[in-house]
């Protein structure tokens, strides 16, 4: 075993210590990527501003979404009322057709048994 001294053992941790890292230059200034009302595309602006407009686009995003599925929505209960009415309008049709058997049964019965007498 080898004795070191405290300069050696020092430059030892120094070696294998992991290196510090730089801190990141703080960028306060952000070049849109998009013409914004009255800005150009690749105008800097402030971080606050970025995010005040990356909002307000979430919000205008949000509620063109909003709008769509509120009109699909309605299309679909309106879709789905006519298909109630013709889902009705079947069954009613099925219900005649199914009493007009029956009465052409019962009279057929009745002719049967009229005959047989």
């Amino acid at each position: 075993m080898e004795i070191l001294t405290p300069g050696e053992m020092a430059a030892k941790f120094d070696f294998v210590s992991p290196m510090k890292e730089e801190p990141e230059e703080r960028v306060d200034m952000w070049p849109i990527s998009f013409e914004y009302g009255g800005l150009k595309k690749g105008t800097r602006i402030s971080i606050s501003k970025a995010k005040e407009i990356s909002a307000e686009l979430r919000a205008a995003v949000a509620e063109a979404e909003k709008k769509e599925i509120k009109r699909a929505f309605d299309q679909e209960r309106k879709s789905l009322e006519e298909a109630n009415k013709r889902s009705a309008q079947h069954q009613q049709d099925f219900y005649d057709q199914l009493r007009r058997t029956n009465l052409a049964e019962q009279s057929l019965r009745r002719l049967k048994r009229s005959r047989n007498r």
